[in-house]
């Protein structure tokens, strides 16, 4: 059962990525040339009812690297997850043009149940 559920779970994330990288691919708005910089970031988030986040990261902006913080606190769901993402952005003028308070929306799928 193990295993069944690693396949799947596998499955659909290549199936995922493929559709990002042929979204891109397909978008006359998509950036062309390299990044301005180079964002990563690591987070770990638990939920019982009502949800807290916390991590941070890096952005390389310009050959530096700037560090961020990240926090947050929500409602719903029960479990934990950490993500470890990177990602490229463009068009980012000056560093000036990046500090701020970003909000976000989130919603979630449950693919199988654990016990």
């Amino acid at each position: 059962m193990k295993f069944k559920s690693i396949a799947v779970l596998t499955a659909a994330s290549a199936l995922f990525l493929t559709s990002c990288v042929t979204q891109k691919a397909n978008d006359p708005n998509a950036p062309s040339g390299p990044p301005d910089a180079t964002l990563t970031l690591d987070i770990s988030q638990a939920s019982y009812y009502g949800s807290a986040t916390t991590g941070g990261g890096s952005l390389r902006y310009q050959g530096k690297n700037h560090p961020i913080s990240v926090r947050a606190v929500g409602g719903g769901g029960t479990g934990f997850q950490t993500i470890h993402a990177r990602g490229e952005v463009y068009r980012l003028q000056s560093l000036a043009s990046f500090p701020g308070t970003y909000t976000g929306k989130r919603s979630g799928l449950t693919l199988f149940k654990g016990k």
